[in-house]
């Protein structure tokens, strides 16, 4: 027998003004505005968002609306060794320099920044603020500092911070004990009250967080994922935008011999609260050697290329891609692009061109 329900009647009004009545008096019996109604209620949303300059990476991460890494987020980067995990954020710090003004604070807990890397990424050392901590105590003290002082002197202006790596913490129990010491998860504890501490001082100061993270083999993982990350679960938990790298091939001359010159990453999103998750993408990684040293570099302009040819915003047949009124093979297009920084500009423009801005869809 059905159930009859009862008509209800609209009462919008009188509930909105009820509502914002009740706010206001537990605010005042509160001395502050720790309620809030509408639209002032709730997160800002991203305030900007970063570009690699990888287009498949950046729709991936911030969908067709808006392609990027977001700002006021936790993002963490994590995979095996040898899968560019650093290479991925020291890029990121430097577009997030170049696009936003923002400051950067790197901390380089793996020793990873090495003279190379540093000239052949192109960072300005000079607006780096660059720590190497030992604990994560350390680490958390640090960005706690940096917040809380960078909020009274400039609320406003956009913050990069990076870690690399998280399973490179040691702890100060640790440290100040004795080898033989049991102790029960104390990363996971330390990692999970940290983040805790800092996720609100992130979206205050519009900090783009980027942590490195390696994956570790889950003991007696019979089915599904055996991959794991280092420090417990309170990262998945608090990070918008996780992203697994993984290496699927080496790159060589001729596709044979013994003398690679890069390799293939597969970047998947794992999580995302900023767009549609669990989308993956490929990118190369180039080993380059220079006057500036040996380093590896992101091919960027090969993304652009591809991204591009696959969605039918250059033509070129089976290996070929039309640039600048030429048909030519990859190589040749990546160095026509890398001698001309104005036709670059023009097909990074072309390729984030496919972007829906919100108001349109």
């Amino acid at each position: 027998m059905a159930t009859k329900r009862t008509p209800v009647t609209s009462q919008h009004d009188e509930d909105v003004d009820f509502i914002k009545t009740l706010a206001d008096d537990v605010n005042g019996a509160l001395k502050t505005d720790a309620l809030m109604i509408g639209e002032d209620s709730g997160d800002d949303g991203v305030p900007y968002w970063v570009l690699t300059g990888i287009p498949q990476l950046d729709f991936a991460v911030g969908g067709l609306s808006h392609p990027g890494f977001p700002g006021a987020r936790i993002t963490e980067v994590y995979g095996a060794e040898g899968t560019g995990k650093s290479t991925l954020v020291v890029l990121l710090v430097k577009c997030a320099i170049e696009q936003m003004g923002a400051i950067a604070a790197y901390q380089d807990v793996e020793r990873v920044l090495t003279p190379e890397i540093i000239k052949g990424s192109g960072i300005n050392m000079n607006k780096v603020m660059r720590g190497q901590p030992d604990t994560l105590e350390e680490v958390f003290d640090q960005q706690e500092a940096i917040l809380d002082i960078l909020y009274k002197k400039s609320p406003d202006k956009p913050v990069v911070m990076a870690t690399d790596s998280i399973a490179a913490c040691s702890t100060k129990s640790e440290i100040e004990g004795d080898m033989d010491d049991q102790q029960m998860a104390p990363h996971a504890r330390l990692m999970s009250k940290g983040l805790r501490k800092i996720k609100s001082p992130i979206t205050d100061s519009k900090v783009l967080s980027l942590w490195v993270n390696q994956t570790r083999e889950k003991i007696g993982q019979a089915f599904g994922d055996k991959d794991g990350t280092f420090g417990g679960k309170a990262m998945a938990f608090y990070a918008s935008v996780r992203i697994k790298l993984t290496k699927i091939k080496t790159l060589k001359k001729d596709g044979k011999g013994n003398d690679p010159y890069g390799c293939t990453i597969s970047a998947k999103v794992i999580k995302n609260k900023v767009a549609p998750p669990l989308k993956e993408v490929t990118y190369d990684i180039l080993f380059i050697q220079d006057e500036n040293g040996s380093y590896p570099r992101i091919d960027v302009e090969g993304a652009v290329l591809d991204w591009c040819k696959d969605n039918n915003l250059i033509g070129g047949g089976t290996g070929r891609y039309e640039v600048n009124g030429k048909s030519l093979y990859k190589e040749q297009a990546r160095q026509e692009l890398l001698a001309d920084p104005d036709l670059m500009e023009e097909m990074v423009k072309l390729a984030y061109s496919v972007a829906k801005p919100v108001e349109d869809e």
